[in-house]
């Protein structure tokens, strides 16, 4: 996604009573927050000063407290070995100890990253990454700093990209592992044989808080599963499921926004919305012809069929204000869709209420 475009779903997700995004607000709005706040500490390193003098790494600060979750993780410190996909069932990882009030509230997962924030107001940002997916090794960072150079992680894809600056060594290691700081913002370190993690902390926060914080980061736990309010049953087949946004929700891990894939990710993958419905839930209705409110299922709806404009591909959207108490969003792309969001809504998507004891865990039946 070009800065151009990111900047202008900000600006949309910024702007209150405007008219939504002709994409799904909700997770352009999730997405772009999050590329952004990368992209700008990218940015912000470039210009770091040019010596960059790199500290003795001391003893390492042990991590406390238990992981989130139903399940038992392992312990912080036992030795990782990273895999080169993530389950989309549960986060790979989880935080272990916050500063007190503060605790998980949501995160996105992709088969190649976990996202997971804490806070009360995600004043906390965590990144993990598989075995490989960023190109350099703790070594050759550290070499890279010695010979006065500037190492740039790259853990990046052809669908997102973090690129992070390295300025300088942390003064304390995490789990007996360097780490390393990027524009003296964010905590990076390999937590594993060729796989990152990156620890975006509050600002004003204490660095001794910050590497507490990283070493009690929990790997492969078998913590809650991400449970969805939503199924959707005889898909086609090649469909899976390509990225969740979830939020932490009275104990349970709330599918919020997710994204299916058939041929990989593209403009063509259905994206949906699965939150409770609210008194201010709301669908938009554009004027023109674009727009026509149905029944389908016994549920109101309303129907948006937006035409290819710039480049882009047609967007068919159908929005629920009000479904079984969920506020529902589906989006699909291309003028040949198929199924396309009308019917994914009539014929594939079997909707569970607002009692988590009706959730599934598996989002394709």
């Amino acid at each position: 996604m070009d800065e151009t475009r990111l900047r202008g779903l900000l600006e949309q997700a910024a702007a209150s009573p405007a008219p939504p995004s002709r994409v799904d607000v909700e997770l352009a709005r999730s997405r772009a927050r999050r590329k952004l706040r990368w992209r700008l500490a990218s940015l912000a390193g470039a210009s770091a000063a040019a010596v960059v003098a790199v500290i003795a790494v001391a003893v390492a600060v042990p991590g406390s407290g238990g992981a989130p979750g139903r399940g038992k993780a392992p312990e912080a410190h036992a030795q990782v070995i990273a895999p080169r996909q993530f389950s989309m069932s549960s986060p790979y990882a989880a935080f272990g100890w916050l500063p007190p009030g503060e605790s998980l509230d949501g995160g996105t997962l992709t088969p190649s990253s976990v996202y997971l924030t804490a806070g009360p107001h995600s004043s906390w940002a965590l990144n993990v990454f598989v075995a490989g997916f960023c190109n350099l090794t703790s070594a050759q960072v550290l070499r890279q700093l010695g010979q006065h150079r500037h190492p740039m992680l790259d853990c990046s894809d052809s669908s997102s990209g973090l690129m992070l600056p390295v300025t300088s060594v942390a003064a304390a290691q995490v789990d007996g592992r360097a780490a390393f700081w990027v524009s003296h913002t964010y905590l990076i370190w390999q937590y594993a044989r060729r796989a990152w993690a990156a620890l975006e902390p509050p600002k004003s926060v204490m660095n001794r808080t910050v590497i507490k914080v990283a070493s009690g980061i929990r790997y492969g736990a078998a913590g809650s599963p991400v449970e969805y309010p939503a199924q959707l049953v005889n898909m086609p087949a090649a469909w899976t499921l390509a990225s969740v946004h979830f939020a932490a929700d009275a104990g349970v891990l709330r599918a919020s926004q997710y994204q299916l894939t058939g041929t990989g990710l593209g403009a063509d993958a259905p994206m949906f919305t699965t939150d409770p419905a609210t008194a201010s839930s709301s669908c938009y209705y554009y004027p023109g012809g674009e727009s026509a409110r149905q029944t389908i299922d016994g549920y109101r709806v309303t129907v948006n069929h937006i035409p290819a404009s710039n480049g882009s591909d047609p967007v068919q959207q159908v929005c629920a204000a009000d479904a079984d108490g969920l506020a529902v969003f589906v989006s699909t792309y291309g003028k040949n869709a198929s199924p396309d969001a009308v019917s994914i809504f009539r014929r594939h998507m079997r909707l569970l209420g607002t009692n988590p004891a009706n959730w599934t865990t598996e989002p394709l039946g």
